[in-house]
C-alpha cells in the first residue's frame, strides 16, 4: 500500500470514529491506535554544479553596489573646508555618494537677484576649490537640476561642471543628460 492510500485509510477510518462516536456498541468506544510506518524522507539530489559561462551569466545578475544619497548642498562663500562635513563624514563611504548642489562652485558670474535676499531671493556661490573637499568628504555624483544651477549665470554653471570635473566628480541635471557612472561593478544612469 502507498504512503498516500495509508493516509487516506487513515483519514477514513478517523472520520469513521468520530461518526460512530462513543456509546455504539454499549460502551465507551475503544479503538486500536493505528501503527502507520514511518515516512520515508527520499535523499535531495545534489544540484549540478553550474558550467563557467551559467556562472558567469548568474554573477552578472547578482550584480549590486552600495548607495548614499543626501540632500542639499548649500556652500557660501570660501565654501567646503575640511570641518564642514565632519559630522556626516563617516557615512559618506559607498560605490555611489549622491548629493544636490545647490547652487554654484565658481568664482565669477552675476547674481541673479541684488542686493542678497531682497524679495525672498537667495543666491548661493562658493569657491571652486569646494569640489575638491566634495570628492575627499566622499561625493562621488553631484546633481546640478535645482533652482540655485544658474543663481550667477551660465558662465559660473560653467565654472561648477569645470571644478567638478577637474575634481573627479560625475554630475547630472543637465538638460537632457543622461549621465552613466560606475557604482562598484554597476553602470548606474541618472536622469
Amino acid at each position: 500500500m502507498t504512503t498516500r492510500r495509508r493516509s487516506v485509510v487513515a483519514a477514513l477510518l478517523a472520520a469513521a470514529a468520530v461518526i460512530a462516536g462513543p456509546g455504539c456498541g454499549g460502551g465507551p468506544a475503544k479503538a486500536d491506535p493505528i501503527k502507520l510506518p514511518p515516512k520515508a524522507h527520499p535523499k535531495p539530489k545534489p544540484k549540478p554544479r553550474p558550467k563557467p559561462k551559467q556562472r558567469a551569466a548568474r554573477a552578472a545578475d547578482d550584480r549590486t553596489f552600495t548607495l548614499v544619497a543626501g540632500g542639499d548642498i548649500a556652500l557660501s562663500g570660501e565654501g567646503a573646508t575640511a570641518s564642514t562635513f565632519a559630522g556626516i563624514e563617516r557615512f559618506l563611504h559607498a560605490d555611489l555618494v549622491f548629493g544636490n548642489q545647490e547652487g554654484t562652485l565658481a568664482s565669477g558670474g552675476t547674481p541673479k537677484c541684488s542686493p542678497y535676499g531682497s524679495n525672498g531671493c537667495f543666491t548661493f556661490r562658493a569657491d571652486p576649490s569646494s569640489a575638491i573637499e566634495l570628492r575627499r568628504t566622499g561625493f562621488t555624483v553631484l546633481n546640478l537640476a535645482n533652482n540655485h544651477a544658474l543663481d550667477y549665470g551660465e558662465s559660473a554653471h560653467q565654472e561648477t561642471i569645470h571644478a567638478l570635473e577637474s575634481a573627479g566628480i560625475a554630475y547630472d541635471g543637465l538638460p537632457g543628460q543622461i549621465a552613466l557612472v560606475r557604482a562598484g561593478t554597476v553602470k548606474v544612469a541618472l536622469i
